[in-house]
């Protein structure tokens, strides 16, 4: 049973590698682009959502029932998923909408990261600080992006990209705390 118990490791961690350059590659995507055309590729970075979100959400299907946190992976996934259908399906938004938009949804998932993150703690799951860290940079993006002044300072573009790459750091800490998320009886089930 280890062997089969490795092999899920390495699945979801594979699985979440695969979210993460998906999101890197949004980040890098959309750094370079000026903020005049970022209305025509907001169905780009919707559908990075989209994949981002529907691997949480088979991520918690296939392991719900060992791993802590699972409920809160697929509040994100569907929240992901849910939220990306506004960039692919309206092709011409605003600019000024567009960072709004993502740093709601970034706030919103700093907000389940944090509240896991406790959840964590109290189960005693080692590094719980992790989603406590990445929970504030999370909400911290997401309210910068939500400020007028800072946005035209340093260009939606960047701020959209920052939240990006704010995700995927997220994903790599997940990475990182899987084997600390998997329930220890799960390894002889």
């Amino acid at each position: 049973m280890k062997i089969y118990h490795k092999l899920k490791l390495k699945t979801v961690q594979v699985l979440w590698s695969v979210a993460c350059l998906v999101l890197l590659f949004a980040g890098i995507f959309v750094i370079g682009k000026d903020d005049s055309l970022l209305y025509n590729i907001s169905w780009e970075l919707g559908v990075c959502m989209l994949v981002a979100g529907q691997i949480n959400i088979f991520i918690y299907i296939k392991n719900k029932h060992y791993l802590h946190g699972a409920r809160w992976l697929l509040a994100d996934g569907m929240i992901t998923v849910l939220l990306s259908v506004f960039p692919i399906i309206h092709n011409f938004v605003l600019p000024q909408v567009i960072p709004v938009f993502f740093g709601i949804w970034e706030l919103t998932l700093g907000v389940l990261k944090f509240i896991e993150a406790i959840e964590l703690y109290d189960e005693k799951i080692k590094r719980w600080y992790l989603f406590i860290i990445l929970g504030c940079f999370e909400m911290a993006s997401g309210v910068f992006s939500l400020i007028e002044p800072i946005d035209h300072a340093i260009g939606h573009n960047h701020v959209i990209a920052l939240i990006f790459f704010v995700q995927a750091v997220g994903f790599i800490f997940k990475i990182i705390m899987y084997p600390r998320l998997v329930e220890k009886r799960s390894i002889h089930h």
